[in-house]
């Protein structure tokens, strides 16, 4: 089967992943003749082929993908990593966390695969996977955490910790020099906590008050947009984790998306929606 170049680079989301780079390389690669089984498998025997170029241009594609996204994700990770390039991780950590809201009229499809529970799940099994000194399943499920403000810091330690284990001291180095990456988690803060739990008894103007001071606190009202858009997003991602987790902690506090909008303002209604129903 032949993949057209222009079917590779549709979507705002892919060409933001790899740059100038994944235009030139969607242009250069036709496919793989011959190949069979689903695009990830074909990437993977690319891979193992050492022809991480056309891998790549497999999983950009595969990126579109909703559930099979984190997968492709923690592929194109762990060529960034071994390639030991910082600015190609900055430029997917961040494509990574857009990617629910970049088409919001599939932001309810996207999101569920950004719940606690499924990457909990990756990260247990990638831990146990790291205990029993299984290297590379334990890698590949860390890399699809990097990046991820809940999962990035413990999967840096544990990507660390097998990089000294196997006395590769500079991938233990290099891999050390991304623990920073990916910022606070707001779902653990003390605001957002407070706003769930406020909203779960019934307290919402409390609720909303500590929501406001946790979106100031990042931003999200300032002067430069993008700023704001990452705040915002980083804050709505965090509600929505606790509220599936928690006994639906934020029900009732947008019961129409008008009133989310002003808390907000960044984010469409189709996004809004999700928190925004009775």
């Amino acid at each position: 089967m032949c993949y057209q170049a222009g079917g590779l680079l549709r979507s705002e989301t892919i060409r933001k992943v790899l740059g100038p780079a994944a235009v030139i390389i969607g242009w250069s690669f036709f496919g793989v003749a011959g190949a069979e089984g689903t695009a990830l498998e074909r990437a993977q025997v690319l891979l193992d082929q050492g022809k991480a170029q056309e891998a790549k241009t497999l999983l950009i594609e595969v990126l579109e993908e909703p559930e099979q996204h984190h997968t492709a994700y923690g592929q194109l990770v762990g060529l960034a990593v071994a390639g030991k390039d910082k600015t190609e991780l900055d430029r997917l950590f961040k494509a990574h966390r857009a990617y629910p809201y970049m088409e919001p009229v599939k932001f309810q499809q996207r999101i569920q695969y950004y719940e606690l529970l499924q990457l909990r799940r990756t990260s247990n099994e990638a831990i146990q996977a790291a205990l029993a000194r299984q290297w590379r399943p334990a890698q590949e499920g860390l890399y699809r955490l990097l990046g991820d403000a809940a999962f990035h810091r413990q999967a840096v330690v544990w990507l660390f910790r097998m990089a000294m284990q196997q006395r590769n001291f500079e991938d233990a180095q290099f891999i050390a020099g991304l623990a920073d990456k990916a910022g606070d988690d707001p779902a653990t803060s003390q605001n957002v906590l407070e706003a769930c739990a406020a909203q779960r008894r019934g307290d919402r103007k409390t609720a909303l008050q500590r929501l406001d001071k946790e979106l100031r606190q990042r931003g999200a009202y300032g002067r430069q947009r993008e700023a704001r858009l990452d705040a915002q997003r980083a804050v709505y991602l965090a509600m929505i984790r606790l509220h599936v987790e928690l006994d639906q902690c934020f029900l009732g506090m947008f019961t129409i998306t008008a009133e989310a909008k002003p808390v907000f303002p960044e984010l469409e209604d189709e996004i809004l929606s999700y928190l925004a129903r009775r």
